[in-house]
């Protein structure tokens, strides 16, 4: 479940998805990672794991301290 610490992040993938126009497919292909995977994570049915929070950073570094906060803000609330 995306929580909203992790809601900010898909939103910002959503918009990097739709500046470049390509499909889900595509997407989750330039990240490295599986189209269900996207999906899930894209509809909040599952928070983002570790491969791809690393997928996310390799691919948009520009984003890497927005998931770097996320990550370090989730284990607070642990």
């Amino acid at each position: 479940m995306v929580t909203q610490l992790t809601s900010p992040i898909i939103e910002k993938l959503k918009a990097k998805q739709k500046e470049l126009g390509i499909s889900d497919i595509a997407f989750a292909k330039q990240i490295g990672i599986s189209r269900p995977l996207w999906a899930l994570v894209k509809t909040g049915k599952r928070g983002p794991g570790m491969k791809f929070i690393k997928a996310v950073m390799s691919t948009f570094p520009e984003l890497s301290l927005d998931v770097m906060n996320y990550m370090a803000n989730d284990n607070k609330s642990k």
